[in-house]
C-alpha cells in the first residue's frame, strides 16, 4: 500500500466515504453536517455523492439524536451521530445509557451498532460549558466503546471499524488535531479497537496520553531529550478496550509512570490506567497531571487550569528524578 500525507480531518472524510460507499445501511445524523465553523462539518461533498445519506435538517436537540439512532439501529440501519461540542454529550446521557444497556435487557449478543462522533472543543477557550472533556463520563457505561485517535492513521482506521461494529462507539475528536498532517495507506486498511502504540522510545519516565495531549507529552518528551531526561511517550488510541500491556512493559522499564489527561483529575481516566497499572507493577512511581476540578475560563487563562507542554515537562522531570521507592501523587 502507498502512504500519502493528508489532514486528520480528511482522513475522517475518506473513512466515511469508503463506508458510505460499501455500506448501503450507514446513515449519517446529527447536527452542522453540512455547515460549521468548528471543523466537525466535513461530509458535505458525500451529501452529493450519497444523496438520502446524509440527513442534515435534524432540530438542534441533543436529547432526542440517541433515541432516534437506536430506533434507527433496531430498524435495520447503521446511524452514524455528529455532534458538535463534545460537552452536549451530557444532555443525550439519558439515551447513551439506554444504548450502552440494550444488549443487557434485550438478551441480545452484540449491538446496538451506532457510532457517536464526538468533536471536542478543549485548549479553544470555550468555557466551564463548552471546553470541558468529559471521557471518563463515558467511560463508566458498560458495553461502549472510546476510541480517541491522535493522529490521521488511527483517526480513520478506528473511524471505519467504528462504522462497522455491530457495539456502539464513541468516536473521540480533538478540534486542535483536524489540520495536522500524518501518513495513511491509500488502500483499504482498518485498526482495531484495543489500540496503543509506543511514540517515542525512552528510559526514564513513561508518559501515557491519548488525542490531542499525545502530541504535547511529545513536545515535552523532546525538550527533555535536551535535558538528558529520557521519556518514553505512549498513546492510547482508545480508551475502551483498553490495551494495558503495552504500557505496563514500559513502566517495568522506567519505574515511573506519568498520565496526562484533559479530563478533571477528580474522578478522571487516570485514575482507573493507575490502578489497572499498579496492579501488575506494585513498585511504580506514579503522577497524574490532569484538568483542575473547577469549570475552565473562557480566556487563555484556561492554560492555568490545564496539562501543557512546559506542566507535562516539568512533572515528568521531577518523577525521572525521584527515586524508585512506591509513591503516588496527584499534581495540579
Amino acid at each position: 500500500m502507498n502512504n500519502r500525507e493528508i489532514s486528520y480531518k480528511e482522513a475522517i472524510r475518506e473513512a466515511f466515504e469508503e463506508e458510505l460507499a460499501e455500506n448501503p445501511r450507514l446513515i449519517v445524523i446529527g447536527e452542522d453536517i453540512r455547515e460549521s465553523k468548528s471543523g466537525i462539518s466535513l461530509l458535505t461533498e458525500c451529501e452529493n455523492k450519497f444523496p438520502g445519506r446524509i440527513m442534515n435538517h435534524l432540530p438542534l436537540v441533543e436529547e432526542m439524536l440517541g433515541g432516534i439512532a437506536l430506533g434507527m439501529n433496531l430498524a435495520g440501519f447503521k446511524p452514524a451521530v455528529q455532534m458538535d461540542y463534545s460537552t452536549f454529550i451530557t444532555l443525550m446521557m439519558s439515551d447513551i445509557f439506554e444504548i450502552g444497556n440494550w444488549r443487557y435487557r434485550m438478551g441480545e449478543e452484540a449491538g446496538p451498532g451506532i457510532t457517536i462522533r464526538l468533536s471536542h472543543e478543549g485548549y479553544g477557550e470555550k468555557g466551564a460549558e463548552l471546553g470541558a472533556s468529559l471521557l471518563a463520563l463515558l467511560l463508566h457505561i458498560p458495553n461502549l466503546a472510546i476510541a480517541t485517535p491522535s493522529i490521521p492513521y488511527y483517526a480513520k482506521g478506528l473511524l471505519k471499524t467504528a462504522l462497522r461494529a455491530e457495539f456502539p462507539t464513541i468516536f473521540f475528536e480533538h478540534k486542535r488535531l483536524y489540520d495536522i498532517r500524518g501518513r495513511v495507506p491509500e488502500g483499504e486498511y482498518t485498526v482495531p479497537f484495543g489500540t496503543s502504540a509506543i511514540f517515542k522510545p525512552g528510559n526514564d519516565v513513561t508518559i501515557v496520553s491519548w488525542s490531542y495531549l499525545t502530541h504535547q507529552a511529545l513536545t515535552a518528551a523532546r525538550a527533555l531529550q535536551e535535558e538528558g531526561v529520557s521519556a518514553e511517550v505512549i498513546s492510547l488510541e482508545t480508551l475502551h478496550p483498553l490495551r494495558i500491556e503495552p504500557l505496563v512493559a514500559s513502566v517495568r522499564k522506567t519505574g515511573r509512570l506519568l498520565i496526562v489527561e484533559e479530563d478533571m483529575e477528580r474522578g478522571g481516566v487516570g485514575g482507573e490506567i493507575a490502578a489497572e497499572v499498579i496492579q501488575r507493577v506494585p513498585s511504580l512511581r506514579i503522577e497524574r497531571l490532569a484538568a483542575h476540578n473547577v469549570g475552565l475560563p473562557p480566556t487563555k487563562r484556561e492554560l492555568f487550569f490545564l496539562p501543557t507542554v512546559e506542566k507535562i515537562a516539568a512533572a515528568a522531570r521531577d518523577l525521572a528524578k525521584s527515586g524508585t521507592r512506591r509513591w503516588f501523587r496527584l499534581r495540579s
